[in-house]
């Protein structure tokens, strides 16, 4: 009877699973097949992943469990004769049984061995595509074996020994690849480059190698370094990216390097603006502070912009001293001294090409530009202010140049458009839109909740610097852009499978730019309005409190329910309406409730009416009034809040800080 219910129940579990699996729910299905797992075998749950082997069942799995062999691993690395001592050492064979039951169970003991050495392969197999396909999502162009790096399983064991070894036709697959890291000195410092060990290389016809040091990599002697070569499979193609474009200066490793300033590679942030003019999709991040004072004339204050694209290193552009700085072969260029005015005159002019160079390229049209709370982003480079402080030497020069300035404190430069911008956070919400969300969605969580540990951990370093503490005041740009990146190549794949692509480009990217323009624009408000409105319901209200008073014949508070609840059900003595259960302090006084009781006392519709007004003016007009500042620009007052995309679930835009909804 009980094993007839076992075997029912899983059953069932087995066909919900494969309805699980066509719906793709994975997490319910990996539940279920938990669930079928036990239901099938009858087994406590350490030993159900024991039952997973092939000739394994309750009582060889409990039996190999006591023996230590507590993982299919462990029983794929032991030895045949220890296998069959743990299952039937109580048979004492040895001094008993006869030659036929002893090769009955070297029999079954290896066909177990192979069966979880099956399981074991299989798993890590799953591990080797994973792991290729995170490198393939960062961004890292790394080949793929011909033939797979794992064994073969060999089903014929030898009946002595400890377990079976990798030679003759078999010693090729067991041999693995081994990445050494050199130290190759040059122009760039001490580059980081991989290197594939020739004596640890597999034998067979196995693809050559490709650079994986980001997609602007330059040739690198080696002299010196003996059995062992540079991870390339031709020289010359190192000098090109990935969209044509020969770098010969760049070599840095994408993902173990760290973030690079874009002023430091040879060629200079010039030679770096005409790399990233040419590629067809990148990653950025702006560097900026929010001003406490949103109505000044600059209410953000810009330190710089991360920029990645595929397969190269996070690159990092700090202004305006990289806007400022002289064309040099030192690593670290200086600013030209402020001393030759002549000669700071003609450095401003190339920072203003360079600063325009910038706003070519965000404002290039057909050109995918991926970011995360891409709305603030877009607020910072329309009007992006730089601190007096931050020009140094050039100050006078700048000041001389014409170039505005705001506060007294802040050089307004000019604005920067973001076009054709697409915000991943979007992205998520329209794959996710369930999913809880507030007006500043976390990417890190984000990142936490799509890619893999593994993933995660390497878009981290990617976007760190060496020296984290000192780069602290980058704000962690470089690493949200790397994680951008890593999680762009997830989502816009689900995207375009989904068929959502051109729901996204055609209208929750255009009202990007629209919330952005409303935010900094603000809504108008009519301050001495809002407050003649203020007084009128002040002394609405106070009429109200004293009517209320006379009809109960006792004086109370319209803003407590317990004082109201008293008055209506203890001392005017109305019933409780049907289907109202008393509370834990007091009957309930709720909206419906007071409808019920509408018609039978008067005092319940001035309690209407009272708590209407006054929500009216604590909620309403209390936060207008509250939070509407006068604007420097327009000498109105304006009201700024956060106007959320993603939380339209009635249809309507709703704010935050007031929050208000259209």
């Amino acid at each position: 009877m009980v094993q007839a219910l076992q075997e029912n129940a899983g059953r069932f579990a087995s066909m919900v699973s494969v309805f699980c699996e066509r719906l793709g729910w994975n997490d319910f299905e990996g539940l279920v097949a938990k669930f079928q797992n036990r239901v099938c075998f009858g087994v406590r749950a350490e030993i159900a992943e024991l039952t997973n082997i092939q000739y394994v069942k309750g009582s060889r799995a409990r039996a190999l469990y006591t023996a230590g062999f507590r993982t299919p691993q462990a029983i794929a690395e032991a030895s045949v004769h220890d296998l069959v001592k743990a299952l039937f050492e109580s048979s004492s064979w040895i001094a008993q049984e006869n030659v036929t039951q002893r090769r009955m169970h070297l029999g079954i003991a290896k066909k177990i061995k192979n069966s979880a050495r099956k399981i074991v392969l299989e798993k890590a197999e799953e591990a080797r595509v994973a792991a290729f396909s995170a490198f393939k999502s960062l961004g890292l162009n790394y080949p793929q074996l011909s033939q797979p790096v794992l064994p073969t399983i060999i089903e014929n064991l030898p009946d002595q020994g400890n377990g079976p070894t990798s030679s003759g036709e078999h010693s090729h697959a067991s041999t693995k690849l081994s990445v050494e890291r050199a130290e190759i000195p040059g122009d760039s410092g001490d580059t980081v480059v991989q290197v594939i060990s020739e004596s640890s290389r597999p034998s067979g016809n196995y693809p050559s190698p490709v650079d994986v040091n980001g997609n602007l990599p330059a040739p690198v002697q080696t002299s010196g370094m003996t059995g062992s070569h540079i991870a390339s499979s031709n020289s010359e193609k190192q000098d090109i990216n990935s969209n044509g474009i020969r770098s010969p200066g760049l070599r840095f490793s994408a993902y173990e390097k760290g973030p690079l300033n874009a002023n430091n590679i040879p060629g200079g942030l010039d030679y770096f603006l005409s790399v990233w003019d040419s590629v067809h999709e990148y990653n950025f991040d702006v560097h900026f502070n929010k001003r406490s004072d949103v109505n000044s004339f600059s209410p953000f204050e810009i330190h710089g912009i991360a920029i990645c694209w595929e397969s190269s290193p996070v690159y990092y552009i700090n202004l305006p001293k990289d806007l400022l700085s002289s064309i040099s072969k030192d690593k670290d260029p200086s600013p030209i001294p402020d001393s030759d005015a002549l000669a700071a005159m003609d450095m401003l002019e190339i920072a203003k090409r360079r600063w325009n160079k910038i706003s070519e390229i965000f404002g290039k049209r057909e050109i995918k530009k991926l970011t995360w709370n891409l709305k603030m982003q877009i607020q910072a480079l329309k009007s992006p202010t730089v601190s007096i402080q931050r020009f140094g030497s050039f100050g006078t020069a700048v000041k001389n140049s014409g170039i505005e300035l705001v506060d007294s404190s802040y050089y307004l430069l000019p604005p920067i458009h973001i076009l054709d911008g697409i915000d991943l956070s979007l992205v998520s919400w329209i794959l996710w839109p369930d999913d809880d969300r507030n007006s500043s969605p976390s990417l890190e969580k984000e990142v936490k909740k799509r890619l893999s540990v593994e993933g995660a951990a390497a878009a981290g370093r990617s976007g760190r610097w060496r020296n984290q503490m000192r780069r602290a005041a980058h704000n962690g740009c470089c690493r949200r852009v790397a994680f951008v990146r890593a999680l762009s190549s997830v989502l816009w794949k689900l995207l375009e499978a989904e068929g959502l692509s051109k729901a996204l480009e055609s209208t929750e990217i255009p009202l990007v730019n629209i919330l952005a323009d409303m935010e900094l624009w603000g809504i108008g408000v009519d301050m001495e309005g809002c407050l003649q409105a203020r007084h009128l319901l002040g002394k609405k209200l106070r009429l109200l409190e004293k009517e209320a008073y006379k009809l109960a014949g006792t004086s109370f508070s319209l803003y407590l329910a317990s004082d109201i609840a008293n008055i209506l059900y203890n001392h005017l003595k109305l019933s409780l309406p049907e289907g109202k259960r008393k509370g834990k302090q007091h009957p309930s006084t709720d909206k419906h409730c007071l409808d019920l009781l509408r018609h039978k006392h008067p005092i319940v519709s001035i309690i209407r009416e009272h708590r209407t007004l006054a929500k009216l003016l604590n909620c309403t007009l209390g936060s207008i009034c509250s939070m509407a500042k006068l604007s420097m620009r327009t000498q109105r007052y304006t009201l700024h809040g956060y106007w959320l995309q993603t939380s339209t679930a009635t249809g309507r835009l709703s704010m935050e800080e007031p929050n208000l909804q259209v």
